[in-house]
């Protein structure tokens, strides 16, 4: 182990490079897995940062964005339900938005209760905000989509669906890949979704007097009232993710890009070791000479390889970092976490004695015999 420590230290000029390109391939792991576990996050972020224990929705409404309009009536089913504290209604649809200084763009109109304890608003709307957007016409937009929509100051904004909105404020961090969210109260959204008629919602919010026994209500909700289906928070949200990643184009675009880095990462990292070990093919061939097993040598190629993984899983993790607060800064969903950079370090310095074991084949070219020459 020493001997490929020292060896690495001694031959920089060999093993720098090899450590660069392996540290830009971590880097670019990261930032990948970053990217696919950030939309992740921000698909089914309305469900998890809701205080709802359980949602109720159309029977074929199979995750967050696929909800269909229900009738309001089954909030009374909901209400009566033994375990019960408290239920709401939700409305969310797109609609087309015709901005005060030209342009349009599509958006998707999000309303829920404003009161204290609304189950909708959760931690997505803060409490300030909501008493602001109780005004009629009164929306709000997440601060990384107010350039994209024209919200630039508070008032005036255009129309929505036909009816005249206005920008009173706010959120942080709830991106979105396709129609940007605009926040409003349930009477709001009601003029802004024409095509949701005044008796229906998109789904009821459940508060359980129990939140432990939040599963075994919803299994019971559901045996009673098979035309509704009716998830936990957390089911909900893994529901919403896993229809996302397997079932849309973006999902399955964003996993094939992060594989794809990682054959990649693969490739680059063991041509990087194989040229290293073939340069050294001479010394290696001293060692051959003198005695020394090609076993206890090709060992020494492993730990090189296993060091230089180290090595470059410490530089890639705060270049990842750099990059990824970059793209956070442009309004890409690029979270960098410390959990992110020990999951990109495990699979490099994992990868990099597999590389090595690649790059092992170039210890066929040791021959004692070139030294004559």
């Amino acid at each position: 182990m020493w001997y490929a420590v020292n060896s690495i230290v001694r031959e920089t000029s060999r093993f720098g490079p090899a450590v660069i390109a392996v540290a830009a391939c971590a880097m670019l792991l990261m930032v990948q897995i970053g990217l696919f576990l950030s939309a992740m996050n921000y698909i089914s972020k309305p469900v998890a940062w809701s205080e709802a224990d359980l949602w109720v929705g159309h029977a074929h409404a199979i995750s967050f964005d696929e909800g269909r309009p229900i009738p309001q009536r089954w909030i009374t089913r909901v209400a009566a339900a033994p375990g019960v504290a408290a239920a709401e209604y939700y409305l969310m649809g797109t609609a087309p938005l015709r901005k005060a200084a030209g342009g349009s763009d599509l958006v998707t109109v999000v309303g829920v209760p404003l009161h204290d304890e609304s189950l909708g608003a959760g931690r997505m709307i803060p409490t300030e905000l909501r008493a602001k957007l109780r005004a009629p016409g009164a929306v709000a937009a997440d601060a990384s989509e107010l350039g994209r929509l024209g919200f630039a100051r508070p008032g005036y904004v255009g129309e929505i669906s036909g009816q005249s909105v206005h920008y009173v404020g706010c959120t942080h961090d709830f991106k979105r890949f396709t129609g940007p969210y605009v926040f409003c109260s349930v009477e709001t959204a009601r003029r802004l979704l024409p095509a949701t008629k005044p008796n229906e919602a998109t789904y009821i919010l459940v508060r359980c007097e129990q939140p432990e026994r939040a599963a075994a209500l919803a299994a019971e909700l559901r045996g009673q009232f098979p035309s509704m289906s009716v998830n936990t928070r957390a089911e909900f949200v893994r529901k919403t993710q896993t229809h996302w990643f397997i079932r849309t184009k973006a999902g399955m675009m964003l996993l094939m890009v992060t594989i794809i880095s990682s054959i990649v990462a693969l490739f680059v990292t063991s041509q990087t070791l194989y040229a290293a070990t073939a340069a050294a093919r001479h010394e290696y061939a001293v060692l051959d000479a003198m005695g020394i097993p090609r076993r206890r040598i090709a060992t020494a190629v492993l730990w090189q390889s296993l060091w230089v993984g180290v090595i470059a899983a410490i530089v890639g993790a705060p270049a990842a970092y750099v990059v990824s607060s970059l793209l956070e800064m442009t309004g890409v969903p690029a979270r960098f976490e410390p959990w992110l950079a020990a999951i990109g370090a495990a699979l490099t310095i994992t990868t990099a004695p597999l590389s090595g074991l690649i790059s092992l084949r170039s210890l066929q070219l040791i021959e004692p015999a070139e030294l004559l020459h």
